[in-house]
């Protein structure tokens, strides 16, 4: 669902992406291929729960785009 999106990070033309609430196996390989791309991975939140239950949020993408982003994100799920 999100293939296309992560594709775009990989390859250059988006600066990052954002996935909230995902299932594991939806970014299974997100933190190994965008770091193996020369980028950077953060997970934002882990929602507790059974195993393949629990859900995701996180950010990847440009290194210096997803550290713009964190603060903002992060500021933003507090409120």
């Amino acid at each position: 669902r999100d293939c296309f999106g992560h594709t775009r990070v990989y390859q250059g033309s988006a600066g990052a992406q954002v996935d909230f609430n995902v299932r594991l196996w939806d970014i299974a390989a997100v933190q190994i291929l965008t770091e193996e791309a020369g980028g950077a991975y953060a997970c934002l939140r882990e929602s507790g729960g059974e195993p393949g239950d629990a859900t995701y949020s996180v950010v990847f993408g440009k290194p210096l785009v997803v550290a713009r982003l964190l603060p903002v994100i992060m500021t933003a799920m507090m409120v």
